[in-house]
């Protein structure tokens, strides 16, 4: 340093002690001017930087001087100031690690522990703890410190450790607390148990305190630091017990070694620590009862008030055999015992101990099997293994499944043998199993288990109990009386606890009820019961000792009522009170259900519950029933018949037959069955197949109930009457079908069974039901087949039947039908009188007699030739109205008896039958046969509308009703529903419907095929069918078959003595055919015998005299037909449906037009002259005639005809129908308009058409093209309006087509600019067309 140098630094050191900080500045830069790096002159500097407040300019120059020379204190000591005064203590922090190691090094010993303790209070200040146990590291002996610190006082190392033990615990506690706050806001955490035990390993892992408990219990001294030296075994002992979680498996044993022996000696120096007693009393290995009682009684004294001072309390109680019972709030004490410590074995076996004393078996397995968890747990986590701990909890268990009964017998046979192959004079295993084989019905087996308990504790009274038992189960009587003697009168008996001694007692008891000893028997169960009153056993056998020996019935039942109250499972008290049941069904109920509560397999006490179900009808709950007895034994024929009696009432009649086949079966594979039982089986198969509508399963079945019977000479009433009524409905299904001759030999035997009940039963209830199915048997006969009805009863009952005293007059003699009608009319007056003898309601009686009589008046309406009402039909039509109304005023809210009411009354009442009828419906309105009898009914007075809707509604009522779907497809001309109608159904009525209203092209197929089902139905008679199948040939084209049908009904109507209306129809029906034959011969020949007068007779002459060569003659004809047909149109007004003018004009036009050239002009003019002609009155049909003749105009190309019916349409006025306006714009855009006058008539009609139509884009288009040219405006109007209404709507072609029409009206009209815009549209939308716009 040079001399000027000194001198500058002398100067400013004086300026700095006057403080003059500007001057000692200025002279220690001058200083730098000539040094650049004097040390002194930048630690100076450094000085008056601070002091002026410029902080960072002090830094810098603290810098430049450490690194001049880094080893000097001076700069560092400055830094050191400079970060303290500013509060940098992280700067701070590293100054004085560099400092302490410069006054270490040159051992300075004061400076470097007055360093130590900046930097303790540095750290403690920061929060560094890690840092700050270094540092406090650093003062130990054990470190560099002696050598530097050996003439100066430091603390002692005990309260370094305590301070490093405290900053050890204070950072591990943070260091977990904020591991489980990171955890939790992630996504994957997991449940909050398994974020604490992550946070726990990762604070365990990076915690060093371990280090300084070690150290502190080798420094401590118990006797001057007592509190001291246990507070550390504790804390170092409970950090050691967690850690035992998250150590590898082979250092778990040792380190769980020290654990243990730290809380024992923690413990010998007066810990009262839960943690430490729950650590030591876990790692007991010991049977449940072993557990030492002073350390037991230790805890107790010293954590009174803890869950495991209570927890020891109630171990010591139960030990003294004093553990209080439920209701004494000891069960809440050990469940928060185990909440607390889940860990911990001895609180579930203990608690388990206490439910099963209560009989709480569930909850004490439950308990067990906690404390299994938590010992395998244990073992797992600990590395440590407690055999004698998993011995004790198996034992217990299969101790618990033994007393909870058979289900869990092998259950606890498993947990014995596994116990005892451990350990193979396991006392407790061998006495539980014994007990167990007891149980099982093995009592060699347990006897030789017993023994050896015996010869390993000679003083067990379990053991000599269970092995006199064992003895008298093999009827060992004397050797039973021997055990049962020697435990009797030892010391240990007195003192027993009194659930063992009761059971002791009743055993004893048992002994003395075999060997005959009532007396003394009675004496050790009333024993027993008086010491343990909730034991049932006892009073089991005191229900049978009254029951047996004393005859008292009442005081037996009281015994096993309250054995089963006890135990509900008590099989033998359920069987003893089924003996002697006294009607009680609620108490027996309560009885059986108690004894398969526990989930046993007992099948008999299952069918019994499922008996009484059935009995109460609750099927539900019955067929449940029925199916846990069959799933135990599934032989129980009577459970399958309840079962499937069970399933037929709910509707399941599918499984109700698989129950009831199932029990014939195994009945039929048994000789020793009875009869009887397998016929009532049958029965009530043959009763399900029948609710299925399988009738011939139904009838297979009932004939075997009547073979069965018949092999024992008996009569099965009801499988009779079962089996008439399946036949009848079967005979429905195969008539349906087609079937007709299986049909009537069915309906024959169904009137065969009846008839002979009937006739030979005298009583009234059985010869009223045998009545009724004769009478439906004979009426369906008459219905269905009426062809062979006559052989359906055998002449001698019809004599029989038919000369009973109430009968119906004979209204057709020697008719076999009128004959069997009023056989059935027999029958239901004899089942009148029987409903009224048995005084039960007699509606139906009144309502069948009804039916019948109908029937027979039908059958005289369908048969007899003059109609005349003689005496007797009047009797006959009074009867019937009479006996249906008895009926109804029997029963006025019976739909179907004012149903068939409105039926009887259908043709001679109508009124009255619509009337009826809606009765009928708002009585029951979902029945859609009541519907179609309505829609028939209009059908009658020809109101199609008011019927189709009718049928329309039976179809919405009941989609599968045919007769429905049949009337609206024949009605309103929809084939596909009557294709559906005719599928759904193939009766009479349906075909007959469908023929009759088919008469139309879109379903003559359908039509056909109805006509010919009625043909085979009716037989020979219906020559009205075979007129209709002529009809539908001729349509279709089949011209040669259509002739012969129409001979065949004409021949058919002549021998049934028709009407001369009727053959001049059929002879009109049969010339047509021959005229489209090419026979016009004889077609003209039949014509002339024809008398009729009306328009279709005259066209049909005329069309035969023409093509016959008579033109003139035939033109003649069509004259008149015109006139007829106007007439006819005049006289009915515009609503006459019985000809139509306009349909006439038509059909007159496509014949003349068919006719040579010359003659189309005499038929243009004959048609306009009539279609002309109308009066103003018949405007309507006018219009339609017009209108036919302009789409017959247009067809033809024919414009001059065409425009002249659209010019007299025009004339007619502004009032024109929609059908007119179209014809006439079919006409005008098919010919155009050539005349101003034409072009302005078809322009009005026109506007008429948009304004009807303003949708139809065409019309506005047709309507422009039509303008003339000083409306241009229009024009543009009308192809916009096009356009809208089309957007979107047409191809791009129609579309410039209008913007061309558009862009010429614009032009016309002299708006080239607007003219010019719309050609350009035109031109994009088709450039074809656009371009010719310009």
């Amino acid at each position: 340093m040079s001399a000027v140098a000194k001198r500058l630094l002398k100067s400013a050191k004086s300026e700095l002690a006057t403080k003059n900080y500007e001057a000692a500045k200025d002279l220690c830069e001058q200083v730098l001017e000539f040094e650049a790096s004097n040390y002194h002159a930048l630690v100076y500097l450094g000085v008056i930087h601070k002091n002026l407040g410029n902080t960072g300019e002090s830094e810098k120059a603290y810098r430049r001087a450490i690194e001049g020379e880094p080893t000097n204190p001076l700069a560092w000591q400055g830094l050191v100031n400079l970060f303290g005064d500013s509060q940098s203590y992280v700067n701070l922090a590293e100054t004085l690690e560099v400092l302490k190691d410069i006054y270490r090094d040159t051992q300075d010993a004061q400076k470097y522990l007055d360093t130590i303790n900046k930097l303790l209070d540095t750290y403690e200040k920061i929060g560094d703890r890690p840092k700050h146990i270094a540092t406090l590291q650093l003062l130990l002996p054990s470190e560099k410190t002696p050598t530097v610190c050996a003439d100066v006082p430091t603390p002692s190392p005990v309260d370094i450790w305590k301070r490093i033990a405290d900053l050890q615990e204070r950072h591990d506690a943070e260091v977990e607390s904020k591991a489980i706050a990171i955890r939790r806001n992630r996504l994957d955490a997991g449940t909050m148990e398994d974020i604490r035990r992550d946070a726990q390993r990762e604070m365990i892992d990076g915690s060093h305190i371990d280090r300084a408990y070690e150290a502190l219990i080798k420094l401590l001294v118990p006797a001057e630091d007592l509190d001291g030296y246990v507070s550390v075994l504790e804390k170092y002992a409970v950090f050691l017990y967690k850690k035992l979680t998250h150590v590898l498996a082979g250092e778990k044993g040792t380190l769980y070694e020290k654990v243990v022996h730290l809380s024992k000696e923690a413990l010998e120096h007066g810990s009262r620590s839960p943690d430490i007693y729950l650590i030591v009393l876990d790692s007991f290995d010991v049977d449940i009862k072993d557990y030492d009682r002073e350390f037991m009684g230790n805890l107790s004294e010293r954590l009174p008030d803890t869950s495991l001072g209570r927890l020891a309390q109630a171990y010591l109680a139960w030990r003294d055999d004093s553990l209080p019972a439920v209701g004494s709030g000891q069960d809440d004490i050990l469940i928060s015992v185990t909440k607390e410590t889940p860990g911990l074995v001895l609180a579930h076996g203990l608690l388990a101990e206490f439910f099963s004393l209560n009989g709480d078996l569930n909850a004490a397995i439950d308990s067990v099997m906690k404390a299994k968890a938590a010992a395998e747990s244990f073992e797992r986590d600990k590395g440590f293994s407690r055999r004698r701990v998993a011995a004790s909890n198996d034992i217990a268990l299969a101790k618990y499944y033994v007393s909870s009964g058979p289900k869990f017998y092998g259950d606890a046979l498993e947990l014995y043998k596994k116990v005892l192959q451990e350990s193979a004079e396991n006392v407790d295993a061998l006495l539980g199993l014994g007990t167990l084989l007891n149980a099982l019905n093995k009592p060699a087996d347990a006897e030789r288990c017993l023994r050896k308990v015996s010869g390993l504790v000679p003083d067990s009274i379990e053991a000599l109990l269970e092995l006199g038992w064992s003895c008298f189960l093999q009827e060992e009587f004397d050797e039973a009386r021997a055990a049962f003697d020697k435990l009797s009168n030892s010391e240990a008996f007195s003192n027993w606890q009194n659930t063992h001694k009761s059971r002791a007692f009743y055993r004893f008891g048992r002994l003395e009820h075999a060997s005959g000893n009532a007396p003394q028997a009675l004496a050790h169960f009333l024993a027993s019961a008086k010491s343990n009153p909730s034991y049932a056993p006892p009073f089991t056998y005191l229900g049978h000792h009254y029951k047996q020996t004393e005859k008292d019935l009442s005081r037996a039942r009281k015994c096993y009522v309250r054995a089963l109250s006890l135990d509900p499972h008590e099989e033998e008290a359920a069987k003893g009170y089924l003996e002697i049941f006294d009607g009680d069904e609620a108490m027996l109920e309560r009885v059986l259900e108690g004894v398969v509560s526990d989930g046993e397999r007992r099948a008999w006490a299952w069918q019994g519950l499922g008996l009484l179900s059935l009995a109460s009808h609750d099927y539900d709950t019955a067929v449940v029933r029925f199916q846990a007895a069959l799933r135990i034994d599934s032989d129980l024929v009577i459970c399958w018949e309840g079962l499937g009696e069970a399933y037929t009432a709910q509707g399941k009649y599918v499984a109700g037959c698989r129950a009831f086949r199932r029990g014939i079966e195994l009945l039929e594979r048994n000789a020793k069955s009875e009869n009887t039982h397998l016929a009532s089986l049958h029965y009530h198969l043959a009763g399900a197949h029948a609710k299925m509508a399988m009738w011939v399963e139904s009838i297979n079945s009932y004939r075997s109930v009547l073979e069965i019977t018949g092999r024992e000479g008996k009569k099965h009433l009801p499988a009779l009457k079962g089996l008439a009524e399946a036949l009848i409905m079967q005979a429905r299904a195969r008539f349906d079908e087609g079937y007709s001759g299986q049909c009537a030999t069915l309906l024959r035997e169904a009137v065969n069974v009846s008839v002979a009940i009937f006739l030979s039963s005298v009583d009234n209830g059985i010869k009223s039901a045998f009545g009724k199915i004769l009478g439906d048997a004979v009426i369906a006969s008459v219905v269905l087949v009426p062809g062979a009805c006559e052989a359906a009863v055998p002449g001698d009952i019809v004599a029989q039947l038919t000369a009973q005293k109430r009968n119906a007059p004979e209204l057709m003699k020697n008719d076999p039908i009128d004959a069997i009608v009023r056989c059935a009319i027999s029958a239901g007056w004899a089942v009148l009188d029987g409903v009224r003898s048995l005084e039960e309601d007699d509606s139906g009686a009144w309502a069948d007699l009804g039916l019948c009589y109908f029937v027979q008046y039908i059958n005289w309406k369908k048969s007899s030739r003059d109609h005349k009402l003689t005496d007797a039909v009047k009797q006959v039509e009074q009867l019937m109205h009479q006996t249906v109304m008895k009926a109804i005023t029997a029963e006025p809210t019976s739909a179907s008896y004012w149903n068939l009411f409105g039926l009887i009354t259908l043709r001679t009442k109508p009124r009255v039958s619509q009337h009826t009828f809606i009765r009928a419906m708002n009585i029951e309105r979902t029945k859609a046969g009541y519907w179609s009898n309505l829609a028939i009914l209009f059908l009658e007075q020809q109101d199609r509308e008011l019927s189709a809707h009718a049928f329309s509604q039976a179809r919405v009522v009941d989609p599968e009703w045919p007769i429905g779907w049949v009337g609206v497809g024949a009605l309103l001309n929809e084939p596909e529903s009557l294709k559906v109608g005719l599928e759904l159904g193939r009766g009479a009525w349906e075909y007959g419907l469908a023929a009759y209203e088919s008469i139309n092209e879109q379903h003559l197929w359908d039509g056909e095929l109805a006509a010919r089902r009625v043909v085979e139905v009716e037989g020979r008679r219906c020559w009205w069918g075979v007129n209709i199948i002529g009809l539908f040939s001729e349509m279709a084209g089949r011209v040669a078959e259509a002739i012969e049908c129409y001979d065949k009904a004409l021949t058919g109507a002549k021998d049934a003595a028709a009407e001369d209306q009727t053959i001049q129809l059929l002879k009109e029906n049969l010339a047509r055919s021959l005229c489209s034959a090419g026979r016009y011969g004889e077609s003209v020949q039949l014509w002339s015998e024809i008398t009729g007068n009306d328009a279709y007779f005259w066209v049909g002459e005329g069309l035969a005299l023409c093509f016959a060569g008579g033109v003139q003659e035939g033109l003649g004809c069509f004259e008149r037909a015109l006139a007829v047909s106007a007439a006819s149109s005049e006289s009915a007004g515009d609503g006459c449906t019985s000809y139509s003018d306009a349909d006439m004009t038509l059909i007159l036009a496509r014949i003349l037009y068919s006719l040579p050239l010359e003659q189309r002009s005499l038929a243009v003019q004959q048609l306009l002259r009539v279609a002309t002609a109308a009066v103003p009155r018949s405007t309507t049909q006018q219009i339609s005639a017009l209108c036919a003749i302009m789409a017959y105009g247009c067809r033809s190309g024919d414009a001059q005809v065409a425009w002249s019916a659209a010019s007299e349409v025009l004339r007619l006025g502004p009032d024109l129908t929609q059908e007119a306006v179209e014809a006439v714009f079919t006409v005008a855009r098919t010919f155009g308009a050539d005349t101003p006058a034409e072009r302005k008539a078809a322009r009005r009609v026109l506007c008429k058409t948009v304004h009807l139509r303003p949708s139809q884009g065409q019309g506005w288009t047709t309507l422009m093209k039509s303008l003339e040219a000083n409306q241009w405006s229009v024009g543009v109007e009308c192809g916009t309006a096009a356009l809208v209404v089309e957007r979107g709507m047409v191809k791009a072609r129609h579309r410039a087509e209008r913007e061309s029409g558009i862009a010429k009206w614009y032009m016309i009209g002299g708006d080239k600019q607007e003219a010019r815009r719309w050609a350009l549209k035109a031109v994009h939308s088709w450039p074809t067309i656009g371009v010719k716009s310009f």
